[in-house]
């Protein structure tokens, strides 16, 4: 079921209120400048996609009804997208054709033994065991995929092997099973976050014997199944890119041949560990900028040793662990959120996965009722108002407190004329509203979403609002994303973050 009630009249006032008031008192001036005459990067049309973490495909979706109306409205509002059906439990999972799920302590073959079992809390101390993923399942999961235009990729269990070879025949049998039912996977990956199996499970598979693997994937997809010749081979899936141990892996991974294999080389990335996350880490310009190098080493290890492949954050969200509660389900998460999509834009990612759309602290769905949290309504505008085409952006201010990025507008969506300009902004500041002025635009006329939380002085608050009006789904149908027309100066209060547009700016680069 959906949240349909809507917040009392008073926490409406309330946010307005909060509103006009910040607007009137002295506020931090900045000053920024857009280069609309050249681009720094040009982003895949479906750059910001999601995750289904396999999990659900072991608990039967959990609280998700992939039936409802509400729920596929939701979905359907973020296509066109990826949706990587991956994770932990996808090297546990043993596909098989038939109509009952199961679980045992050892696959079949004389594989490995290992599974896991996966809830909103992972815990690695419990017993791992495999699950059995059914023909009948794997219908519900594309007729899903397929009803709200997502393009799926799908996770293959690299823990079955012989030896130290990857045994594909279960992926086979997958394989055999989609094609016979003329199902549209876009992409395949082999493995999740190998790097980390003998921390976990005390069993190594090197980079090298990766690639390997990823070649006799490679083989299958083209010799045996030519329908999938135009499949995205995704890989290796590390985690993220602040250790020896995954730099060395991934960098090995590409040097060893998976980079003449992979139409993008993945990697996954969370700022910090649930356990460990606190208020103040959301805000933190170092904890945001600490992204920035990761994805640059990531481009640049790919440009050496892969130079024609794309660069994918393939699995990323706030907290590792499921999320940080109230926190990563929050509007505070919006800061992380927005900056890392303006990060990845800016430094060369060319698609990033949010983990995820449903599961855990950090889904854009609510857990235990589906309803949108407020990552899910900043992504929609995002998807919305931000185009392809990423453009520079200089500023004024050098306390990192102030993030700004600028695209063209994506004027499919919401029907703006071509050479706008779309700028997206946080202000971290906890008391002190930023004055904006943007240099090369100063008399025009711009579209203002700006995005609070409900009620306004509560940045934990699983609510948001735009531009005073709280988003919520009504009779499930999404509700309309109106701006507020202003000219001049912008005045973005403290904590909060919104996008601009700027209709007539009539950017060369933007045509």
């Amino acid at each position: 079921m959906i949240r349909l009630n809507s917040l009392c009249s008073t926490c409406q006032v309330m946010l307005a209120f909060v509103s006009c008031f910040t607007e009137i008192h002295a506020a931090i001036s900045v000053r920024v400048k857009i280069d609309v005459k050249s681009e720094i990067n040009r982003l895949n049309e479906n750059f910001v996609g999601f995750t289904l973490d396999s999990s659900l495909l072991r608990h039967h979706w959990e609280n998700l009804d992939v039936r409802s109306k509400s729920v596929q409205t939701l979905a359907k509002g973020l296509s066109p997208c990826f949706v990587r059906v991956g994770g932990t439990g996808s090297d546990f999972l043993i596909f098989k054709n038939g109509k009952s799920i199961s679980s045992s302590s050892r696959a079949a073959n004389g594989s490995l033994g290992y599974g896991i079992d996966l809830s909103n809390e992972v815990d690695y101390t419990k017993h791992l065991t495999n699950f059995t993923m059914t023909g009948e399942f794997f219908d519900s999961l594309y007729s899903f995929v397929q009803s709200v235009s997502w393009n799926m990729t799908f996770d293959l269990n690299v823990l079955l092997r012989e030896k130290e070879w990857w045994d594909p025949e279960n992926a086979i049998q997958l394989m055999r099973y989609v094609a016979k039912k003329n199902y549209r996977v876009s992409g395949w990956e082999l493995g999740n976050e190998p790097n980390a199996f003998y921390h976990i499970l005390g069993y190594r598979i090197n980079a090298d014997q990766l690639a390997d693997d990823y070649k006799r994937l490679y083989q299958i997809l083209h010799d045996i199944f030519p329908q999938f010749n135009s499949s995205l081979i995704l890989g290796p899936s590390v985690t993220k890119l602040c250790k020896e141990n995954s730099i060395a892996y991934f960098t090995n991974f590409l040097q060893s041949g998976g980079g003449k294999i992979v139409t993008a080389a993945t990697f996954h990335h969370y700022y910090f560990s649930a356990k460990t996350a606190t208020e103040q880490m959301f805000l933190d310009p170092e904890v945001l900028d600490s992204l920035i190098e990761e994805v640059q080493l990531a481009v640049t290890i790919t440009r050496k040793w892969a130079p024609y492949t794309q660069v994918w954050l393939g699995e990323t969200s706030s907290a590792s662990g499921g999320g940080a509660k109230g926190l990563s389900d929050t509007y505070i998460a919006g800061f992380m959120w927005l900056d890392k999509l303006g990060v990845a834009a800016k430094y060369g990612i060319d698609v990033v996965l949010r983990q995820s759309f449903y599961s855990g602290h950090y889904s854009l769905l609510d857990h235990n009722d589906c309803s949108p949290n407020p990552d899910y309504w900043l992504t929609l505008l995002y998807k919305n108002l931000v185009g392809r085409t990423v453009l520079n952006v200089t500023s004024s201010d050098a306390s990192g407190q102030l993030r700004v990025y600028a695209h063209c507008t994506n004027i499919k969506r919401m029907q703006y004329k071509p050479g706008s300009v779309t700028i997206y902004l946080m202000n971290l500041h906890r008391k002190e509203a930023v004055n904006v002025e943007f240099l090369n635009f100063l008399s025009e006329t711009v579209d203002f979403y700006l995005l609070q939380p409900v009620p306004s002085t509560n940045v934990k608050s699983k609510f948001i609002g735009l531009n005073g009006k709280t988003l919520l789904l009504q009779n499930n149908e999404l509700p309309p994303l109106l701006p507020r027309k202003q000219q001049g100066k912008i005045i973005l209060p403290s904590l909060t973050y919104g996008f601009i547009v700027i209709p007539n700016a009539n950017a060369t680069i933007c045509y």
